[in-house]
């Protein structure tokens, strides 16, 4: 059980401290003496007995009570900032006077409650902390406070906070913006990476302007010369993406085991990463992982036809220029 902050104690011993709290002069104080309705209410009557309709104040419908000291809470109220809850019609007669007097250097509690709670006077709770076991289980407490609020009335309703959601929620949100980031660097060398691809496959096309009509002439189909191109720069694309993914999986090991290999150096010994992904455990479809960096084997072989498709598509253009060539000039070319 925590009475404040950094404070944790048995529930029995918790309830001893309320209950001897209860009994101090400083609580009785708030609970019998603190509330200034009526000591406000006789100022602003006092006040109103002398001033037109036009300039008298309105009485206090709620109850203000008088804080201990000030900083007792999150929740008092100066005397300066009391001011402004009434008119400034009025202000500089002998009434507003003894209403300024009588609020100055003064503070208050807007509840009573808070108050107490702030010495420990009150055994009322003011909020449960649960802490579920994994991630499953906090979705499930979340579904049945949900389920709770929908079927209650405003009164009865709980307020809740998902720390770890609302942590999480902005972790994606950073993520979603390194990602957008990335993906539009990814786009720029992908065209790059197309174009450079295209003008090997076209170097090599003029480089063998020869040999192409030499193929022509031995009657070699078109459709041959064309697939023998577009294997070539398909070939550059598919070795391109093997070298992505090995590097990708050498950047994810060293990532992985950064503290083991710093560690071997003698650099960096308990350096610890888990946090990186809110304490070294998250969840999959398949279950968790402790993993920093996990790169899964579909995503590899994805990458590996991705990139053989725009060595393909890089060579379309070049592959179609062999087959354009004619076999006369070709042969004579040197």
């Amino acid at each position: 059980m925590c009475l404040q902050k950094g404070l944790n104690v048995t529930e029995s011993l918790a309830k001893k401290f309320v209950e001897e709290n209860k009994k101090s002069a400083i609580v009785k104080w708030v609970n019998e003496k603190s509330n200034i309705k009526d000591s406000v209410n006789e100022l602003i009557d006092l006040h109103n007995a002398g001033v037109p309709d036009g300039q008298k104040l309105a009485r206090l419908e709620t109850d203000i009570y008088r804080s201990p000291a000030q900083h007792l809470n999150d929740s008092y109220v100066s005397g300066e900032i009391m001011k402004n809850y009434f008119p400034s019609a009025g202000v500089g007669s002998a009434e507003s006077g003894m209403l300024d007097a009588f609020l100055k250097d003064k503070y208050f509690n807007v509840s009573v409650d808070k108050a107490l709670q702030a010495l420990s006077g009150s055994d009322k709770v003011r909020k449960i902390s649960v802490y579920p076991s994994d991630f499953d289980t906090k979705a499930k407490v979340i579904s049945y406070l949900d389920a709770w609020n929908d079927s209650h009335d405003t009164a009865q309703k709980v307020t809740y906070t998902d720390t770890v959601g609302t942590m999480m929620s902005m972790v994606q949100t950073m993520l979603n913006a390194v990602t957008y980031v990335l993906v539009a660097f990814t786009a720029i060398s992908l065209v790059v990476s197309s174009v450079m691809i295209g003008i090997i496959t076209y170097v090599s096309v003029v480089e063998r302007t020869k040999e192409i009509g030499v193929m022509k002439v031995l009657g070699c189909e078109l459709g041959s010369i064309r697939t023998m191109f577009l294997l070539e720069s398909s070939t550059i694309g598919f070795i391109g993406g093997l070298i992505g993914v090995a590097f990708s999986l050498l950047a994810s090991f060293v990532l992985n085991n950064l503290s083991t290999i710093l560690a071997a150096f003698g650099q960096g010994g308990g350096l610890d990463l888990s946090g990186l992904m809110g304490g070294g455990y998250y969840y999959m479809d398949g279950g968790g992982s402790a993993a920093i960096s996990i790169i899964p084997p579909w995503l590899m072989l994805a990458a590996l036809v991705f990139a053989t498709l725009v060595g393909l598509v890089a060579g379309i253009l070049p592959a179609n220029k062999a087959v354009r060539i004619s076999a006369l000039e070709a042969i004579r070319h040197d």
